[in-house]
């Protein structure tokens, strides 16, 4: 039993044989190399834990049942437990980093019971949320959404440019970031095939806007009914 009342310096190794109960704070000076080493020969930091087993990191807020916490770090993969410690909610490996999920499949796997749900969220008001896709440093496509104008898009972020828009109302743009009806196909002014719409890759079958109040196809029109 060793028994300190104020202060003590030891400028060399304590060794304490038997438990070792510390009744108040243990402060690690920042001069030299300060470190607490648990159970492993060498220290790598200011905490060093080594174990037979996945050296682990309890952590124990109350007596009480739930407050408990548990980090456990092996070679190959780090567990964080939740505070009841009956399951591990996230897990990293080399695989990935699985949330609600001890085999993480992908860079981000993300699994529950009933919906399960990946929130992004701006604390800026009447901003949108994007959702970005890139291959190496090139963007790709992006997904935005939000509350600014109360829609969703699909965007060309290569060549910036929005390809889909579906709006509070329901409607849904091709071509168009304002549609205004169901089914807005192409932008203002569009007079091109190519802004209008094909049918079994026949280039010819096609119908887009020829001018004002007219539309137009390069093949040829049969109707059943009444035109």
């Amino acid at each position: 039993k060793l028994d300190v009342v104020g202060s003590a310096a030891i400028s060399s190794t304590l060794t304490v044989t038997g438990v070792t109960a510390l009744n108040g704070a243990v402060n690690l000076s920042l001069a030299g190399t300060p470190a607490v080493t648990l159970g492993a020969s060498t220290t790598y930091g200011v905490l060093t834990a080594s174990g037979t087993n996945a050296a682990s990191i309890y952590l124990n807020g109350a007596t009480r049942a739930g407050y408990e916490a548990k980090l456990q770090f092996g070679a190959a993969e780090h567990q964080w437990f939740n505070g009841s410690l009956s399951s591990q909610i996230m897990t990293l490996n080399t695989t990935g980093l699985g949330i609600g999920t001890t085999s993480p499949a992908a860079k981000l796997h993300l699994s529950g019971t009933g919906a399960t749900e990946l929130r992004i969220t701006s604390t800026t008001a009447n901003t949108n949320s994007l959702l970005s896709f890139y291959e190496s440093s090139l963007a790709s496509w992006g997904i935005d959404a939000g509350q600014a104008n109360g829609s969703f898009f699909i965007k060309d972020l290569f060549n910036a440019r929005t390809i889909l828009t579906l709006n509070s109302n329901g409607n849904l743009g091709i071509g168009t970031i304002s549609p205004t009806t169901l089914l807005s196909v192409g932008g203002a002014g569009s007079t091109l095939p190519a802004s209008g719409i094909t049918f079994g890759a026949d280039a010819s079958a096609n119908l887009y806007r020829e001018s004002s109040s007219s539309i137009r196809t390069d093949g040829a029109f049969l109707a059943a009914g009444r035109i």
